[in-house]
């Protein structure tokens, strides 16, 4: 998974992107960070049922989505686009969190040095 700089003075950078602050800013969303995933492929299917063998709806790149909180298990996650316009189950390992671990670097005196690692700083 590859990073962004948080900010435009190129001083922090977010690892992965789908952690990063600056990401999510251009949406005018509240979005709830302990169920928004990023989908981390260009085809990212979307099913009806949470069974590969169901009907296929809708095909995702990237889109920022919602999770249900309802039904988030190991094989499918429930979600709907921020629009709301697709609904089904995905494949969770086609998701990445974006309340998941992330590193946050910052040039400080020439060298690059770890700021942050959140959740756990």
């Amino acid at each position: 998974m590859g990073g962004t700089w948080e900010n435009d003075e190129d001083k922090y950078f977010c690892i992965p992107y789908a952690q990063s602050n600056k990401a999510f800013s251009k949406y005018k969303y509240g979005f709830d960070w302990y169920f928004t995933a990023v989908c981390i492929s260009p085809k990212v299917t979307v099913y009806q049922e949470p069974k590969t063998t169901s009907s296929k709806l809708a095909t995702l790149t990237y889109d920022i989505v919602e999770m249900d909180p309802e039904f988030m298990n190991a094989d499918f996650t429930k979600i709907h686009t921020i629009d709301k316009k697709v609904q089904g189950y995905v494949k969770t390992t086609d998701l990445i969190y974006s309340a998941d671990q992330h590193l946050v670097i910052k040039k400080i005196d020439d060298k690059w040095k770890i700021t942050a690692f959140a959740p756990f700083d």
